[in-house]
């Protein structure tokens, strides 16, 4: 009966406990539970990230729709600002889409291509100097401290990963005015590169788990700020990707600190 409810889809019930059974069959009902519910929380993900999508598309279109019949109507006159406005929308749009496609390759492992030999630290001046204009216009100082870490990545997509996280700092902790990024070796012989701020912090319920898609870290922070929720998703993609892993957590004397870390280049 439990077998033909799992069939049907619904992953909520357990085959129980075989009392008499054999340890084999006992084995096999431990294994079949295990897998519906892990098939029960990819369904529950996978139903939230549907509405979290419909949720994200729904204000962009609602206006870009309602705006463009009243300037069809005549209600609306069509202005060069209203029409900069509309282009906008327009615009985050096109940012949520292709930040679905990277969520799209990561699930298929398709997000790394090509690996070649590189520092992070090397990766990490670059991305600061890019990222200079936006630091300045957030009236966020620089401190840095650049020591070889060398990896065999992807350092395109590297360079991605911390741009994302330079962005999340100069839009939710620029009250601090500080940004520090380090690199280096941990003393398992990773590679990593942190940044860290002088923000408010992260959560304590959000410090130690997986960034779920659209995850924010507080529930004012909508896209208003510019972003799609995605961006510590796709942080969090491209570190695994590589077989590593992105560290969140706070400073023992405020702000937050996030890492991005990958193993060492092979000898």
């Amino acid at each position: 009966m439990a077998a033909e409810t799992l069939r049907e889809g619904d992953f909520a019930v357990g085959l129980g406990n075989f009392r008499g059974g054999t340890s084999e069959v006992q084995r096999l009902g431990k294994t079949i539970d295990a897998l519906a519910t892990d098939l029960d929380h990819m369904e529950k993900r996978l139903r939230f990230n549907t509405m979290a999508v419909a949720h994200e598309l729904r204000t962009p279109l609602t206006i870009l729709q309602g705006n463009l019949q009243g300037m069809i109507d005549g209600v609306f006159p069509i202005r060069q600002q209203g029409l900069e406005d509309l282009l906008m929308q327009v615009q985050g749009l096109s940012r949520l889409v292709e930040d679905l496609r990277m969520l799209s390759l990561a699930a298929g492992h398709k997000l790394i291509t090509q690996r070649s030999a590189t520092d992070l630290a090397a990766e990490a001046r670059t991305v600061i100097a890019a990222a200079r204009p936006m630091l300045e216009e957030a009236g966020m100082r620089v401190e840095t401290d650049f020591v070889a870490a060398p990896a065999n990545v992807d350092p395109e997509r590297l360079r991605q990963a911390m741009l994302a996280l330079v962005h999340n700092a100069c839009r939710y902790a620029a009250a601090g005015g500080e940004l520090r990024c380090e690199t280096g070796l941990d003393r398992d012989g990773n590679a990593f590169v942190r940044f860290l701020d002088r923000g408010p912090g992260l959560l304590e319920e959000v410090r130690s788990i997986s960034f779920d898609v659209f995850w924010r870290g507080e529930t004012s922070r909508s896209r208003a700020t510019g972003g799609t929720g995605l961006g510590l998703s796709i942080v969090e993609a491209i570190a695994k990707a590589h077989g590593g892993r992105l560290e969140a957590g706070n400073r023992q004397d405020g702000g937050a600190t996030m890492a991005i870390v990958v193993p060492p280049q092979p000898q």
